[in-house]
């Protein structure tokens, strides 16, 4: 039950349905509140009673599977919303590795890495959400060049998308490195298996990052027009007006942004006010 709502392959295929369906709220909480139950359970109920070596293998094959198939995806992958939600995967399968390798700073970045994930995922559904708003598109292949018409949009999609790769100065590194410095000390296979994740994670963030806000704009699917006809052309200057002068994020969507990308970076930068309280947990749970 606890996989299937992290979620681990096999039982990973309802999540990037169900944020497809959700409106930008229901992602959000899914993503920064549900998702996070599935840990939980896994560290008050599995933990204590499933911590041995029989039952390890099972748990090391499974979250590998689960980010080597999510991180192909996603090279293939068009849907904004579908991206984001097979990247929580991966980022989820990473701290279910951290809970179950043995050690406190393991159990330390695996926690920590949930908490962190909580605001950057957040952050980018929300993100979605205002590019659907102004294009009615999730299709990343038509949407582009937005660093142009949404500047301010741009730099907290910039912030969020490093938290996402791991960056340093962002809470998305402390998670990483403290879950590889506590594998590596029981598994070197493991840890090379990880930092091969995190080097797709942080091409295809690339990828996404470079494919929304620089490069030419096309036309976004649901205007159904071709370039290649001249007459179509002449018609489409005023589109070309009204995408060029698209509206920018406003107040509410700016403060937002602002909270969810402060956090993703402050607890990057201090991250003792969270991790000395996990500590204490994480000796007694190897108790």
């Amino acid at each position: 039950g606890f996989a299937i709502k992290v979620p681990i392959a096999p039982f990973h295929m309802w999540l990037p349905e169900a944020h497809v369906e959700a409106p930008t709220s229901g992602s959000i909480l899914l993503a920064g509140i549900l998702l996070k139950l599935g840990g939980y359970g896994m560290i008050f109920f599995m933990l204590p009673f499933f911590n041995n070596k029989l039952f390890l293998p099972l748990v090391y094959t499974l979250t590998l599977v689960s980010m080597f198939y999510s991180s192909f995806i996603l090279f293939r992958e068009t849907h904004l919303k579908k991206i984001i939600a097979y990247s929580s995967i991966v980022h989820m399968n990473i701290g279910i590795l951290g809970l179950f390798s043995n050690s406190v700073m393991g159990i330390m970045g695996g926690i920590f890495m949930m908490f962190s994930h909580g605001f950057i995922s957040a952050g980018l559904f929300f993100c979605a959400g205002i590019i659907y708003n102004r294009f009615k598109s999730y299709d990343i292949t038509t949407i582009k060049n937005l660093s142009n018409s949404m500047p301010k949009f741009s730099l907290f999609f910039i912030i969020l998308i490093f938290g996402n790769m791991g960056l340093p100065l962002t809470s998305g590194f402390i998670g990483e490195f403290l879950v590889l410095f506590g594998i590596i000390q029981h598994n070197y296979f493991l840890t090379f298996c990880i930092l091969i994740i995190l080097l797709l994670n942080t091409i295809y963030n690339i990828i996404l990052l470079t494919r929304i806000l620089y490069g030419n704009l096309l036309w976004p699917s649901f205007l159904n027009i071709k370039n290649s006809n001249p007459v179509d052309n002449l018609l489409l200057k005023p589109v070309w007006r009204i995408i060029s002068i698209t509206q920018d994020i406003n107040r509410l969507e700016f403060f937002s942004l602002a909270i969810l990308s402060f956090y993703s970076i402050f607890f990057g930068i201090y991250p003792n006010l969270l991790l000395y309280s996990f500590i204490t947990d994480s000796y007694l749970l190897l108790i």
